[in-house]
């Protein structure tokens, strides 16, 4: 299951993401416009959210029979009591998220926290103007 969020500020890496391969390589894809908050602070500029945790969260859980391990990419203490649910069920939770923006609860509840830094070389795309590949050999 892949979220994907769109928005007129967000074209540019929206482009980047084929929505029609990942459909057709068996994604569920859940799309969603992005909230903008107006600030009115005009330094600060407007807040954008994306507010994706309760589909997130309740799809996590009722497809719990279909995965033995969840992997969030979120630091967001809301999905605590998610993970903490999912590992009463016998599921094993990784956390990948930033030093910075993790909640020690999540560290706490997962079965194993994941600094995303320490992954980055795995998962950057090096080329920026070519598009994700999909494939598995050379």
């Amino acid at each position: 299951m892949v979220f994907v969020i769109t928005a007129p500020a967000l074209k540019i890496y929206v482009k980047t993401i084929s929505l029609t391969v990942l459909k057709n390589i068996g994604f569920k894809l859940i799309t969603k416009p992005l909230k903008i908050i107006a600030e009115t602070d005009k330094i600060k500029g407007d807040s954008r959210k994306a507010n994706f945790d309760v589909e997130i969260a309740l799809d996590a859980y009722e497809i719990r029979d279909n995965y033995d391990t969840l992997i969030l990419f979120s630091g967001d203490s809301d999905f605590d009591y998610l993970v903490q649910s999912l590992r009463q069920k016998g599921k094993r939770v990784i956390v990948i998220s930033s030093k910075y923006h993790i909640s020690k609860e999540l560290i706490k509840s997962c079965n194993k926290y994941i600094d995303l830094k320490k992954i980055r070389s795995f998962i950057e795309r090096i080329n920026k103007q070519k598009g994700p590949s999909f494939s598995m050999g050379s």
